[in-house]
């Protein structure tokens, strides 16, 4: 299950419980805008060190420069 591992990962990196999760989850496509979660995370950091931001999903095959891009 992703779900699972995806929180096995959080706990190896050591996040704690007061540290502030924004995820975005699924297939990478331009139309679905992760790159304006990326944009609004940086904005975000910028005024806060208690926020950590995660994608999660990979691209089908022959998209895979949009990962790049990212």
């Amino acid at each position: 299950n992703n779900g699972a591992r995806l929180l096995e990962r959080i706990e190896e990196l050591g996040i704690n419980e007061k540290t502030k999760i924004i995820g975005c989850i699924g297939r990478l496509e331009k139309w679905k805008g992760q790159y304006l979660f990326i944009e609004a995370a940086k904005k975000i950091l910028e005024k806060r060190d208690d926020v950590i931001f995660i994608i999660v999903g990979g691209t089908v095959k022959g998209k895979e420069k949009y990962f790049d891009e990212l």
